[in-house]
């Protein structure tokens, strides 16, 4: 498995893309109110987002924002954390998540936020903690944050 920032595979955004529809078909989908092609393209465009490629797949997929759902004026925001299914449990999301601090901490920042529903364990894990829920027509979500002055628990944080 090879990390990379998405910029260096622009080629790979339709597949990106395809998985982020795939993971959230309630936010992607046909139904839902996001477009992923478009926020593929701003990922690319900012240079703010990494991929997982297995052989020639992407299997999972990070980016920086500096807003998000559940944003209450603070960011940046670690954004669109998404392991292909049949990857889960490998330390993927671990892997991207730790890319995504590294980056926000290499630009300058303090902490960086992230809602999630589905990434409690991985935030635990690197040292987040929960700020607040907030909730939207799919339910109940939880903010967190993670203070960027301390160290990753030793993980590795390749930019």
């Amino acid at each position: 498995m090879k990390l990379l920032r998405l910029a260096e595979r622009p080629d790979l955004a339709k597949q990106t893309a395809d998985l982020m529809s795939t993971v959230w078909p309630q936010h992607y989908g046909p139904a839902g109110r996001g477009d992923a092609a478009e926020d593929i393209v701003r990922r690319i465009a900012d240079d703010r987002a990494a991929i997982i490629l297995k052989g020639t797949s992407v299997i999972g997929t990070v980016a920086l924002d500096s807003v998000s759902f559940g944003s209450d004026g603070e960011g940046p925001w670690l954004v669109g954390l998404c392991t292909d299914p049949a990857f889960r449990g490998r330390g993927i999301g671990t892997t991207l998540a730790t890319w995504a601090m590294g980056r926000a901490r290499t630009d300058g920042h303090p902490s960086l936020f992230t809602t999630t529903r589905d990434a409690k364990s991985i935030m635990k894990r690197l040292g987040w903690h929960k700020v607040r829920r907030v909730t939207d027509q799919s339910g109940s979500w939880s903010v967190w944050k993670v203070d960027l002055s301390m160290p990753l628990g030793g993980q590795g944080a390749g930019t």
